[in-house]
């Protein structure tokens, strides 16, 4: 499987970014492993030999290449799947243009999107875990790392609501903990606090 680096435009084709995205990307050679941390293969750029398709859809009993469950991470499921037959190559150039609609962010829902990531991780754990070595316990560490990480930018970017979407998925998939508790107690706050905070913090910058 080879996947390229990419970059973003707006509806209009035009670039959108500072740059190239992924030029370091750590998906390359034996990188299941890597994948079961995050997804960091845009699908959109993939190029895949169908012998290693075919081989990941005749190992699942439903035999096809996207498993239906995983609306939004169909894609991330069948990268995991052609990952236990073949090595991955990346092309450090970005060959892939990404155009995000409407304003909105790449992945529309975050919480619905990492919700069928996650879940993708630990079904694919859970029924192929042994081969590298990674039981139902870390892989729920990975989760927690992976959500935990998103809820707290959330928080930072002042999208509360986001944030306690992404705590109660955290429960949801049972890897809810200290570092979730510490999100919701701040984002239950009310929203005119950290209105006026940010405000301090501005005027201080200008002052420095």
């Amino acid at each position: 499987l080879v996947h390229t680096s990419f970059r973003y435009v707006n509806e209009e084709g035009q670039l959108t970014d500072e740059g190239p995205q992924r030029m370091d990307n750590p998906c390359v050679g034996d990188c299941l492993d890597v994948m079961l941390h995050e997804f960091l293969v845009l699908f959109s750029s993939v190029m895949v030999r169908r012998s290693i398709v075919d081989q990941a859809a005749k190992a699942e009993a439903h035999g096809q290449p996207f498993d239906s469950r995983w609306t939004n991470s169909q894609d991330y499921d069948l990268c995991l799947r052609c990952a236990r037959f073949g090595s991955f190559a990346y092309v450090a150039q970005p060959l892939t243009l990404y155009r995000i609609h409407g304003g909105h962010g790449a992945m529309g829902n975050l919480p619905r999107a990492f919700g069928f990531h996650s879940r993708v991780q630990m079904d694919f754990v859970k029924r192929y875990g042994s081969e590298v070595g990674i039981d139902e316990a870390e892989i729920k560490r990975r989760v927690a790392t992976f959500i935990g990480g998103r809820a707290e930018s959330a928080f930072w970017q002042r999208q509360f609501e986001t944030a306690l979407k992404l705590c109660a998925l955290a429960k949801e998939l049972g890897v809810h903990g200290p570092r979730f508790e510490a999100v919701e107690k701040k984002a239950s706050r009310p929203v005119w606090i950290y209105k006026m905070k940010d405000r301090i913090d501005r005027l201080i910058g200008k002052k420095r």
